[in-house]
C-alpha cells in the first residue's frame, strides 16, 4: 500500500496491506528499483495495532514512523532506536482518530512536522491538522480546514508534498491517476488549486490499476508509484 525512501535514496520500503507489515530493501543505486539494484534485507515489522494499513511516512530524521489505518480510522506512531533500520521499530503508544471522515488512507507532514494532512475515502476531502509538538501524534488539533478534491477523483490512497510545500500529488486508486494541486502559500490547502496542465491527471493504468503510494527522489526528477495489482514503477 505505501512506498519510501531513506534520505539518500540506497534504502527502500514497502508496506503491504494484508500482512500488515514493512519490509526494508537496499539499493546499490540511490532510487534505482530495478532488479540489478535492489535486493531484500530480510528485515521487516509487523504493525500489529493495524489491520488496514494504508500509507506511511518519516519524521524528518528517519526515527519514527507513522501508519496510517483505514479501518480503525488512526494514524499511529512508531520509533526506530537506530534511524531507517525498521528491525529497531517499536511502538510509541502515540496514535490520532480522525474523527472528520471514515477511511483516511493518505497522509503527509509540512516540512517541520507541525502540519499534517490527511485524505479520507469517505469524503473525498484532505484534512489539515496542527501539531504543536513536532511529529508527535500525542499534540495534534484539527485546524477546520480541508479541500475537496472530487471534481478530480475519488479515491485519494496516497499523497505527498514537494519539499517547498507548493505542490501537492495524489495517487487514485479508483482512477488510477496521479493528480498535481499548487498551493500559493506553502503547505496551506485553504488556498490550493487543481493544476490545469494536465487537467485529466497523468495515468498510471498502462502499468497498473489500483496504485496506493508514490515517493520522489532528493530532487523531484523521479516518481515511484506502488501498484495495488502488479508493481512498483518509475517515471
Amino acid at each position: 500500500r505505501a512506498v519510501l525512501f531513506n534520505n539518500d535514496g540506497t534504502k527502500v520500503y514497502v508496506m503491504g496491506y494484508s500482512s500488515d507489515s514493512i519490509h526494508q530493501y537496499s539499493l546499490s543505486t540511490a532510487y534505482d528499483i530495478t532488479s540489478s539494484s535492489m535486493s531484500y534485507d530480510n528485515e521487516s515489522y509487523d504493525f500489529t495495532e493495524t489491520g488496514t494499513p494504508q500509507d506511511m511516512k518519516w519524521n524528518d530524521d528517519g526515527t519514527k514512523i507513522f501508519v496510517s489505518d483505514s479501518g480503525t480510522r488512526y494514524i499511529y506512531e512508531y520509533n526506530l532506536s537506530t534511524a531507517y533500520d525498521v528491525s529497531t521499530i517499536s511502538y510509541s503508544n502515540n496514535s490520532y482518530y480522525i474523527s472528520q471522515s471514515t477511511s483516511p488512507k493518505g497522509f503527509d507532514f509540512n516540512g517541520d512536522g507541525t502540519k499534517m494532512f490527511v485524505s479520507c475515502d469517505g469524503s473525498d476531502y484532505i484534512y489539515q491538522y496542527s501539531l504543536s509538538t513536532a511529529y508527535s501524534l500525542a499534540s495534534v488539533t484539527y485546524d477546520n480546514v480541508y479541500f475537496n478534491h472530487s471534481s478530480q477523483t475519488s479515491g485519494a490512497s496516497g499523497l505527498i508534498f514537494s519539499p517547498d510545500g507548493k505542490k501537492l500529488f495524489i495517487v487514485s486508486d479508483s482512477s488510477n491517476k496521479v493528480w498535481e494541486y499548487h498551493l500559493p502559500d506553502a503547505y496551506d490547502i485553504s488556498t490550493m488549486y487543481h493544476a490545469s496542465e494536465p487537467s485529466y491527471g497523468f495515468s498510471v493504468s498502462s502499468q497498473d490499476t489500483g496504485p496506493c503510494g508514490l515517493a520522489f527522489n532528493a530532487d523531484g526528477t523521479l516518481i515511484d508509484i506502488l501498484g495495488g495489482s502488479y508493481s512498483e514503477s518509475e517515471w
